[in-house]
């Protein structure tokens, strides 16, 4: 199926749906192809498996949503989300224009939400974190596997969160579930509001869906 068919159906079902079983990599933080070993890179590994130990023992001990919150919300570039699925820094202030902060605002609550419902769902699934490669501008692309057993069968998703380096932080921009990107996903659909209603249909859809 051709990709941009295969993005425009996932994005039809799921109307601004958190596809974190279609989460990924915007084009402009893709890591490369042939990128250097992980053993010679900063371990983005070693802090998403870090992240997902503290959220698997929050989760066990019961805390309130607001505590999985407070640790989630260092851990999503939400501000570089919202540019990438307008199309990046340099188009998105012409797109939502006086309601960059409105649009903003609402997408990191669906993202949020959904990340939040995705690690609860999760529950005690194995993970295994396979290993790293490293792009360009400290742009490092992370893989895991996530099993699951679905009548009486095991089914293994691969999800992979590509996140960016500053200092000794690392931060979630793209998250590509078994090859498909949310930043990409929700950059159609966007696109495609805008080009029907402009940033105040994008803005409504948004609000709606949080509503649910």
């Amino acid at each position: 199926m051709p990709q941009p068919l295969k993005i425009a159906l996932l994005a039809r079902a799921s109307i601004l749906g958190f596809t974190l079983l279609a989460p990924g990599a915007a084009d402009a933080a893709a890591p490369a192809s042939h990128a250097a070993s992980a053993s010679k890179s900063p371990s983005a590994l070693a802090e998403l498996e870090r992240h997902h130990k503290a959220l698997s023992k929050m989760l066990k001990a019961g805390v309130k949503r607001s505590a999985l919150q407070a640790t989630v919300d260092p851990m999503l570039d939400y501000h570089w989300l919202a540019e990438a699925t307008l199309g990046g820094s340099a188009r998105a202030p012409a797109v939502c224009a006086t309601r960059c902060a409105e649009f903003e605002a609402l997408l990191t609550r669906l993202v949020r939400r959904n990340y939040l419902r995705l690690i609860e769902d999760a529950g005690d699934r194995p993970v295994v974190f396979e290993g790293q490669v490293a792009g360009r501008n400290q742009v490092f692309k992370v893989t895991t596997k996530v099993s699951t057993r679905k009548n009486g069968r095991v089914q293994t998703m691969t999800i992979a969160y590509v996140m960016h380096a500053s200092g000794d932080a690392f931060t979630v921009r793209d998250i590509i579930t078994d090859g498909v990107s949310l930043v990409r996903t929700y950059r159609y659909e966007f696109r495609t509001m805008v080009d029907e209603g402009g940033i105040a249909l994008v803005i409504r859809n948004l609000e709606s869906k949080l509503k649910q």
